[in-house]
C-alpha cells in the first residue's frame, strides 16, 4: 500500500538500497499538497546506484505540492473593524509569510503600495566613496523620516511595540529591512523630522563608512496591526496570546479560504560533503510553496547582492538575503526539472559548497520573496573581484 509521508518513502528507498538493488528508483507523489512537517534531508544514503536516477514526481499527470505550512482555521470577525478576521488556531507562533487560496499575502504596512515614503535624513552622514574601508560609525545610526509620514502611528505604538515594526529601505537588488528599535524626537540635525534608531545588527553594518548617503530612497514600515488597512494584508501578534489578523481580498471567505500559514524555510535539502556528494538525483513536475525565513527576526537583513561572499581568499563565507526552497550541499549530477516555485517567502534554488554537475532545468519561480538561483563559492566557480556575485 502508498505510504502516507514522503520521508517514509524515502526510508523505504534507503531499505530498497540496502539490499544491493541497482536499478532506477521512482518515489510518485499521488495528487495532493504534502504538508511536511520537517525538511525533507536528501543524503548520499539516498543516491542513486549504478548510475541510475532515484526520481522523485508526482504520478501519471496528477498534481502534486510540497508545502512547508499548515491550514489554519478559526476564523472570526473583528469587532469594530473595516472587515478584518482573525484566528488563535495557528500553527506554532513565528512566521513572516501567509498564503491565501494559493497567492501570498501581504505583511501589514504604511503606506500600502504603490505609495511609499522617502528618506529625509540619514544619521551620521558624510560624503564618501562606498568602496573607502569600513570604520566603526560613531552617530546613532538611525534614519529619519518626515514627522508627518509617522507621527500618526508612532504616538499610538508603546515602546514594545515600535521595536516589532520594520523599515524597508530600497536596496540595489531588493530591500534592508532595519528593526527599529525606537522612533525619536527631532534633534538639532533638522526639524520636522522623526529619527528611527535601528536595532544592531543593522546598525553596525549599515551605517557605516561604506556605505552610501541614502537621503531620498524609498522606504516603507510593516509589522504593526494599526497598519493593517487594505485587503490581502495580514499581522502576526505575537505577545500575550498569539493572534493572526488578516483582512480578505474580494471575493475570499477566510471560513471557506485555504489559508496556510509556513513553518518552514526549507523543504528540500542535499546534505552532502565533498568526500561523500549526494549523487543521481532527480526531482521534477512538483509544486513547491509555502516557506517562511524567520532570520529577520533576529537579525534584519542588509544584503546588497543576493548573495554576498565576505572573508579572505580561502575563507570566503556567504550571506542571503532569503532562505531557499532547495538547499543543494555537496550534490553531484542533481536535476531540478519542471517544479513550480510559488507562493515562498524565501529565495529558491541555492547551491551550496561542493555542488557541480547541477542541472536546472524548466522551473517557474514567482511570487517569491528572494531571487531563483543562488551559487555558492565553492559550488564550481571562483569568487569574483570585490567579493562579492
Amino acid at each position: 500500500s502508498p505510504f502516507a509521508t514522503l520521508n517514509r518513502a524515502r526510508t523505504a528507498v534507503r531499505e530498497l538500497f540496502g539490499s544491493q538493488w541497482q536499478g532506477p528508483v521512482a518515489i510518485l507523489l499521488r495528487g495532493g499538497t504534502y504538508h511536511l512537517a520537517e525538511t525533507l534531508v536528501l543524503t548520499p544514503e539516498d543516491s542513486g546506484k549504478s548510475g541510475h536516477n532515484l526520481l522523485i514526481r508526482p504520478y501519471g499527470t496528477e498534481r502534486a505540492a510540497l508545502s512547508g505550512g499548515s491550514p489554519v482555521r478559526g476564523w472570526t470577525p473583528v469587532e469594530g473593524s473595516d472587515g478584518v478576521y482573525s484566528t488563535t488556531d495557528i500553527p506554532g507562533v513565528e512566521f513572516r509569510h501567509l498564503v491565501v487560496n494559493g497567492r501570498s499575502a501581504q505583511r501589514a504596512q504604511h503606506p500600502n503600495g504603490p505609495e511609499y515614503l522617502t528618506i529625509a535624513d540619514w544619521d551620521p552622514w558624510e560624503p564618501m566613496d562606498h568602496w573607502d574601508p569600513c570604520v566603526p560609525i560613531t552617530g546613532p545610526g538611525a534614519l529619519g523620516v518626515r514627522d508627518e509620514d509617522v507621527a500618526w502611528f508612532v504616538s499610538q505604538l508603546t515602546p514594545a511595540k515600535q521595536r516589532r515594526v520594520e523599515a524597508y529601505v530600497e536596496r540595489n537588488a531588493g530591500a534592508a529591512i532595519l528593526r527599529a528599535a525606537s522612533f525619536g524626537p527631532p534633534n538639532e540635525r533638522g526639524t520636522g523630522i522623526t529619527y528611527v534608531t535601528v536595532q544592531e545588527r543593522e546598525r553596525s553594518e549599515l551605517f557605516s563608512d561604506c556605505e552610501w548617503n541614502r537621503r531620498g530612497l524609498r522606504l516603507e514600515f510593516r509589522n504593526a496591526l494599526l497598519f493593517l488597512d487594505a485587503p490581502g494584508e495580514f499581522f502576526l501578534e505575537t505577545t500575550g496570546t498569539p493572534t493572526l489578523y488578516y483582512k480578505p481580498r474580494p471575493g475570499e471567505d477566510p471560513a471557506t479560504a485555504n489559508i496556510i500559514a509556513p513553518r518552514l524555510a526549507t523543504l528540500v535539502e542535499a546534505a552532502g560533503t565533498e568526500a561523500n556528494r549526494v549523487r543521481d538525483i532527480t526531482i521534477e513536475g512538483l509544486q513547491m510553496t509555502g516557506t517562511t525565513d524567520l532570520r529577520p527576526n533576529t537579525e534584519g537583513s542588509v544584503v546588497v547582492h543576493p548573495v554576498e561572499f565576505y572573508g579572505s581568499a580561502g575563507e570566503w563565507h556567504t550571506r542571503r538575503q532569503a532562505a531557499p526552497v532547495v538547499h543543494l550541499e555537496g550534490a553531484d549530477r542533481f536535476t531540478l526539472r519542471g517544479n513550480v516555485f510559488h507562493a515562498i517567502g524565501g529565495s529558491g534554488v541555492d547551491l551550496y559548497d561542493h555542488t557541480r554537475n547541477t542541472l536546472i532545468e524548466g522551473n517557474a519561480f514567482h511570487e517569491t520573496a528572494g531571487i531563483p538561483i543562488s551559487v555558492d563559492t565553492k559550488a564550481g566557480f571562483e569568487v569574483p573581484p570585490g567579493g562579492y556575485l
